[in-house]
């Protein structure tokens, strides 16, 4: 029996060699190509976020006025945060894919976790984005009876609590190296605590609002109950964003395919562009309908009344202080001027117009709900 020659062992091997190479090519090619669409997609939707974060920059220095600007300068500190962290995850996506391709190998960037920098970012605009949905919650349900306030508020807090430790144990699997093979089943816990703290807020702020809604329609009307449908909408549109891709971002990685990456690129400018959308809204004046909702207190005068105001019918009333001005009917809200002042979500400004000031304010459910 004669054995194998180098020569014909050289080549086998070589053979062998070129196959394996050949695969992982091949491998590395449709990998960098669902990344660099990732990067696509992320820059078109940091595109957005650019406009959103320019057009609410605008409207809050726009609308500042009065007792709202400390609101306001909070508001526009947290949408530069929010398009900071989108800048940088469009900076290091576009950074990362350049050395892939140069290099032709895989960077850490494009593993499972990415690499720490990225990891950072997500975490960062995840908590920020879920922060002020759960912040918007724990608002909106300040009117509502002590018993049921602590139990939103105990609920709030818990899932402030989850998001934080799902959040900082998928940072230290990218930090601590003990770590690092705990990591796809940490982020399946940190994307999936997301997906249950928006669905749970979400039906929260829907439920209150549309709880709200009947009321006012059974004591004023139907057609009162057109702002609070308005809301809801915005507050679901909004949700709406983060729950689909961080759906669709969860299944990708429970399948281990290839698009997780570029669905996790994406993911960031998501949790950006969420939170942008509804103070976009907001200080567009969207979010109501200003011929319901608007309170006017002619000359600065306060109404002097008892303690959570009334609501009373007045079919003919020219010379009321402080009403609510609709086509058919006046009704007119009795409210102090220091309790429309302190009330959540108010825009403030003066008109000077005929040497006369007016005060007009636009409030949103828990301004009318203290009113009620």
């Amino acid at each position: 029996m004669s054995s194998a020659s180098p020569t014909t062992t050289a080549i086998t091997a070589a053979a062998t060699t070129a196959v394996a190479g050949g695969a992982r090519s091949r491998g590395f090619q449709i990998f960098l190509k669902f990344w660099t669409l990732g990067v696509i997609l992320s820059s078109i939707a940091y595109g957005i976020a650019f406009t959103l974060f320019a057009a609410c920059l605008y409207l809050l220095k726009k609308t500042s006025a009065g007792s709202r600007k400390r609101v306001h300068y909070a508001l526009a500190a947290y949408i530069t945060l929010m398009f900071a962290l989108s800048t940088i995850s469009i900076v290091s996506g576009i950074s990362t894919n350049l050395t892939a391709i140069t290099s032709q190998t895989i960077p850490r960037s494009l593993s499972l976790g990415g690499s720490s920098p990225d990891a950072v970012v997500i975490v960062l605009a995840n908590w920020a984005s879920d922060g002020f949905l759960l912040w918007r919650a724990s608002v909106l349900y300040e009117g509502v009876t002590k018993s049921r306030r602590q139990a939103v508020y105990a609920l709030i807090i818990f899932m402030l609590i989850s998001q934080f430790t799902s959040g900082t144990l998928y940072l230290c699997s990218n930090f601590v190296k003990r770590m690092q093979k705990h990591e796809r089943p940490i982020f399946v816990a940190f994307a999936s605590t997301t997906l249950f703290v928006n669905w749970v807020i979400t039906g929260l702020v829907v439920i209150r609002l549309l709880v709200f809604r009947s009321k006012v329609r059974k004591t004023l009307g139907n057609v009162y109950g057109s702002p609070y449908t308005g809301i809801i909408s915005m507050c679901v549109e909004s949700a709406a964003l983060v729950i689909l891709f961080a759906t669709i971002f969860l299944t990708l990685n429970l399948l281990k395919l290839n698009p997780f990456s570029f669905s996790r690129a994406f993911l960031v400018h998501i949790y950006v562009i969420a939170p942008l959308l509804i103070i976009y809204r907001v200080a567009q004046g969207k979010a109501f309908i200003t011929n319901t909702t608007s309170f006017y207190s002619q000359n600065g005068e306060n109404s002097q009344t008892r303690s959570g105001g009334a609501i009373r019918f007045n079919t003919h009333h020219p010379h009321t202080t402080t009403g609510v001005s609709t086509q058919a009917t006046r009704i007119e809200v009795n409210v102090t001027h220091d309790e429309v002042k302190k009330a959540d979500n108010l825009t403030y400004y003066d008109d000077m117009e005929m040497g006369t000031r007016k005060d007009s304010y636009h409030v949103d459910s828990k301004d009318a709900a203290r009113a009620y």
